[in-house]
């Protein structure tokens, strides 16, 4: 018999604010990425894709890593 091996991501929570938060306020996905976890967003949640295409600003993100984590470019890291 084969052994599996599954990777194992830990969640990432997600904090909506401001007008965001008609959406709800926190969300636990499996993402890597901030751009992962709007697309996730997008197809969880009815109406947010349309809501934030209706904005039509650039989105800025402020997200928290672990000590030591990279960015990777993306977003602002909070609490290093």
């Amino acid at each position: 018999m084969a052994a599996l091996a599954i990777e194992y991501q830990p969640l990432t929570t997600i904090l909506l604010y401001g007008q965001l938060r008609q959406f709800g306020r926190s969300f636990q996905m499996s993402v890597r990425t901030p751009a992962e976890a709007i697309k996730a967003l997008c197809v969880q949640i009815p109406g947010f894709e349309r809501f934030l295409s209706g904005i039509g600003a650039a989105l800025a993100w402020d997200f928290y890593l672990p000590p030591g984590a990279s960015t990777n470019g993306l977003g602002k890291a909070k609490g290093n």
